[in-house]
């Protein structure tokens, strides 16, 4: 996952710090990624490749 240094002005986002809207969605890419490779495991199947694009959207309730 690749993260760009985007921030939206409307919320007073900084240039120089990552999005946390992108990160949030790592994190939860990630979760599941360690979640699926458990289940795998305890089943014995063993993954050779796994490939995830997380996308998501954020809006704002104001």
């Amino acid at each position: 996952m690749r993260f760009g240094r985007r921030h939206d002005p409307a919320f007073r986002g900084d240039a120089h710090r990552y999005n946390p809207e992108e990160l949030l969605l790592a994190s939860l890419a990630s979760c599941h990624m360690l979640w699926y490779l458990h289940l795998c495991a305890v089943n014995g199947i063993n993954v050779l490749d796994y490939h995830d694009e997380a996308h998501g959207a954020a809006r704002s309730s104001a």
